[in-house]
Protein backbone atom coordinates (compact mmCIF):
# COMPACT_ATOMS: atom_id res chain seq x y z
CA UNK A 1 0.00 0.00 0.00
CA UNK A 2 1.00 3.33 -1.20
CA UNK A 3 1.93 6.08 1.78
CA UNK A 4 3.37 9.84 1.35
CA UNK A 5 6.24 10.65 2.73
CA UNK A 6 7.40 11.53 5.79
CA UNK A 7 10.18 15.08 5.71
CA UNK A 8 13.20 13.50 6.97
CA UNK A 9 12.08 10.59 4.50
CA UNK A 10 12.37 13.20 1.40
CA UNK A 11 15.66 15.09 2.85
CA UNK A 12 17.39 11.40 2.93
CA UNK A 13 16.28 10.26 -0.45
CA UNK A 14 17.14 13.79 -1.73
CA UNK A 15 20.59 13.98 -0.69
CA UNK A 16 21.17 10.06 -1.93
CA UNK A 17 19.85 11.20 -5.28
CA UNK A 18 22.29 14.57 -4.97
CA UNK A 19 25.30 12.50 -3.92
CA UNK A 20 24.53 10.09 -7.33
CA UNK A 21 24.83 13.13 -9.03
CA UNK A 22 21.24 13.38 -9.97
CA UNK A 23 18.80 16.34 -8.92
CA UNK A 24 18.13 16.86 -5.43
CA UNK A 25 14.31 17.13 -4.62
CA UNK A 26 14.55 20.44 -4.30
CA UNK A 27 16.20 20.91 -7.90
CA UNK A 28 13.86 18.41 -9.25
CA UNK A 29 10.69 20.89 -8.15
CA UNK A 30 12.32 24.06 -8.88
CA UNK A 31 12.55 22.53 -12.47
CA UNK A 32 8.89 21.32 -12.52
CA UNK A 33 7.55 25.07 -11.79
CA UNK A 34 9.90 26.04 -14.71
CA UNK A 35 8.26 23.50 -17.12
CA UNK A 36 4.92 24.84 -15.74
CA UNK A 37 5.99 28.17 -16.81
CA UNK A 38 7.57 26.79 -20.10
CA UNK A 39 4.09 25.58 -21.03
CA UNK A 40 1.72 28.81 -19.48
CA UNK A 41 -0.13 30.27 -22.61
CA UNK A 42 0.08 33.69 -23.13
CA UNK A 43 -1.17 35.83 -25.31
CA UNK A 44 0.46 37.51 -28.46
CA UNK A 45 0.92 41.20 -28.76
CA UNK A 46 0.95 40.78 -32.67
CA UNK A 47 -1.67 38.82 -33.56
CA UNK A 48 -3.83 38.56 -30.38
CA UNK A 49 -3.85 34.60 -30.54
CA UNK A 50 -2.68 32.51 -27.59
CA UNK A 51 1.02 30.55 -27.52
CA UNK A 52 3.32 28.99 -25.05
CA UNK A 53 5.50 30.85 -23.50
CA UNK A 54 7.75 28.43 -23.64
CA UNK A 55 7.32 29.14 -27.60
CA UNK A 56 7.50 32.79 -27.63
CA UNK A 57 9.97 34.00 -30.09
CA UNK A 58 12.80 36.94 -29.93
CA UNK A 59 14.77 39.02 -32.21
CA UNK A 60 16.65 42.19 -31.16
CA UNK A 61 13.89 43.38 -29.19
CA UNK A 62 11.10 41.91 -30.47
CA UNK A 63 8.51 39.24 -29.17
CA UNK A 64 6.23 37.40 -30.61
CA UNK A 65 4.76 33.63 -31.40
CA UNK A 66 5.52 31.49 -33.83
CA UNK A 67 3.68 32.60 -36.64
CA UNK A 68 4.23 36.21 -36.18
CA UNK A 69 7.57 35.34 -36.25
CA UNK A 70 7.58 33.12 -39.02
CA UNK A 71 5.87 36.30 -40.56
CA UNK A 72 7.81 38.68 -39.52
CA UNK A 73 11.32 36.52 -41.44
CA UNK A 74 8.92 35.81 -44.57
CA UNK A 75 8.70 39.83 -44.99
CA UNK A 76 12.45 40.83 -43.72
CA UNK A 77 13.74 38.20 -46.35
CA UNK A 78 11.47 38.06 -48.53
CA UNK A 79 11.39 34.06 -48.90
CA UNK A 80 9.21 31.52 -46.94
CA UNK A 81 10.71 30.08 -43.94
CA UNK A 82 11.67 26.68 -44.78
CA UNK A 83 12.81 24.86 -40.91
CA UNK A 84 10.26 22.87 -38.96
CA UNK A 85 11.15 24.60 -35.66
CA UNK A 86 8.11 26.44 -35.40
CA UNK A 87 5.55 23.19 -36.33
CA UNK A 88 3.99 21.82 -33.14
CA UNK A 89 1.18 21.93 -30.93
CA UNK A 90 -0.73 25.32 -30.18
CA UNK A 91 -2.59 26.32 -27.79
CA UNK A 92 -6.40 27.47 -28.34
CA UNK A 93 -8.14 30.24 -26.86
CA UNK A 94 -10.17 27.64 -25.12
CA UNK A 95 -7.17 26.43 -23.44
CA UNK A 96 -6.06 29.90 -22.70
CA UNK A 97 -9.35 30.35 -21.06
CA UNK A 98 -9.08 27.31 -19.14
CA UNK A 99 -6.15 28.54 -17.55
CA UNK A 100 -7.08 31.67 -16.58
CA UNK A 101 -10.66 30.07 -15.02
CA UNK A 102 -8.17 27.72 -12.97
CA UNK A 103 -5.91 30.82 -11.66
CA UNK A 104 -8.49 32.40 -10.33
Amino acid sequence: MSRDWTPDEIQAASAIMKAAGHLSYEEFCSELSKQDEIRRIVICCHCGKPEYYGEMRWISGWCGCRSCYRHKYEDLHQKAYTWDDLDGCIPTMDDYKKQQEANL
